[in-house]
């Protein structure tokens, strides 16, 4: 009975009728949502196919940049084989030059070398044949050899600094020797000549002699380290005439004193600047500027030059030597007074060089021979207290 109610069925045609708009409301919301998907994935795809141009264009770079590779790998190999093969035909030109130097260039080079060598004799106009030379030069590589033989013996013997003096006055000794050597050569040489024997004897003065030349060689090197008599030494003859206004300089500290009173200062007198012994502390110190030291050497000479000698910085307790003279001139007297002394040179002691250096005179024409030297330091290596000086030498010629 329910069922068969018209309510009920009125009821039932309502919902049928109002179904499609339902129905189609939901629809156009799906429609909406499909449409924005649809939008996204036409952009995904744009954005694939924009990447796989990319990628292409990539690709495409690569391979050019590959082939622009194999073809310079190419060029490197071709290049590299043509230098190889000029290179070749470069060392193979040289060769067929140096063979096609024959015995007569090499006989003009002998000539040159063996005119040259006359020249180290300085004996133009004398015949020099090649065993000369030959034993001129055989007889200095015995002397070398000996000389370094002794050298190293005596290095043995002192710490690393002294080593490195004597590897430095090497040259010195070698160059005496030499000359000794050719005294000798040329001594043979004229008696063989006066005796007219050039074809019968052969030169060699002999190895015995050689050392022998190498040991007075070292003996009057080491006598005092320059090879050169120093005429201001005191021990032969020196003497220290003046100071005029130079201030000595004295420790603060007392040696000896009793109840706290000073009896002694400790100090060195212009006297030890020349005398033999340079080590630490041993040296004639002075105030201000400028020190005067004024010499009367043991006889008149014709001055040649002066060695000023300081302690080097191995041995300097603090490895500083600003106390060594910087600056200084020296002046040739007639006597202690002269108001018109003769300047022999200007001259810079350096501290970074080595610790004995030679100075020459300077000044050109100088005839006149002098017994009285003065020597003047302007200025030191920047020590605000006082200058030390250790030892000066003079040398010269003898005037008879």
């Amino acid at each position: 009975r329910i069922i068969q109610s018209d309510h009920l069925t009125q009821l039932i045609d309502q919902r049928l009728r109002d179904l499609p708009a339902v129905v189609q409301v939901d629809t156009s919301k799906y429609d909406d949502l499909i449409a924005k998907l649809s939008l996204e994935v036409t952009k995904i795809r744009e954005d694939l196919a924009a990447r796989e141009n990319h990628d292409q264009d990539i690709n495409f770079s690569l391979e050019s940049m590959r082939t622009q590779q194999e073809m310079l790998a190419d060029q490197l190999y071709e290049f590299k084989r043509e230098t190889d093969t000029k290179f070749d035909q470069l060392l193979n030109e040289i060769d067929v030059k140096i063979a096609a130097l024959g015995d007569e260039q090499f006989t003009e080079i002998n000539k040159q070398i063996r005119k040259v060598l006359v020249q180290i004799f300085n004996i133009d106009g004398k015949q020099v044949d090649v065993e000369d030379l030959r034993s001129w030069i055989r007889d200095v590589f015995v002397a070398k050899e000996y000389l370094e033989a002794r050298l190293s013996e005596i290095q043995g013997q002192f710490s690393g600094h002294v080593s490195e003096e004597i590897q430095r006055s090497a040259g010195v000794i070698m160059e005496n020797i030499t000359e000794e050597l050719k005294g000798e050569i040329l001594s043979l040489i004229e008696a063989r000549a006066a005796l007219n024997q050039a074809n019968t004897a052969q030169m060699d003065i002999g190895e015995e002699n050689v050392k022998r030349i190498v040991r007075e060689a070292l003996a009057v090197y080491d006598a005092d380290k320059t090879g050169l008599v120093d005429y201001a030494l005191e021990s032969a003859g020196g003497q220290i005439l003046s100071t005029r206004c130079t201030e000595s300089y004295h420790t603060k500290t007392a040696q000896i004193s009793i109840f706290g009173i000073p009896l002694w200062y400790p100090s060195n007198t212009p006297r030890t600047a020349i005398s033999p012994s340079v080590q630490p502390g041993n040296c004639w110190a002075f105030q201000g500027f400028p020190g005067f030291l004024v010499l009367k050497l043991n006889l008149p000479i014709l001055v040649t030059g002066f060695t000023m000698e300081h302690i080097p910085k191995s041995l300097a307790p603090n490895g500083q030597i600003d106390s060594a003279p910087k600056g200084f001139s020296v002046w040739g007297l007639v006597d202690e007074e002269d108001q018109e002394p003769l300047l022999f040179g200007k001259y810079i002691f350096e501290d970074n060089e080595r610790s004995l250096q030679y100075f020459p005179v300077q000044s050109e024409g100088i005839t006149r021979p002098h017994q009285i030297v003065e020597l003047r330091i302007e200025s030191n290596h920047d020590n605000p207290n006082y200058t030390c000086l250790y030892r000066f030498r003079v040398h010269g010629i003898p005037q008879t």
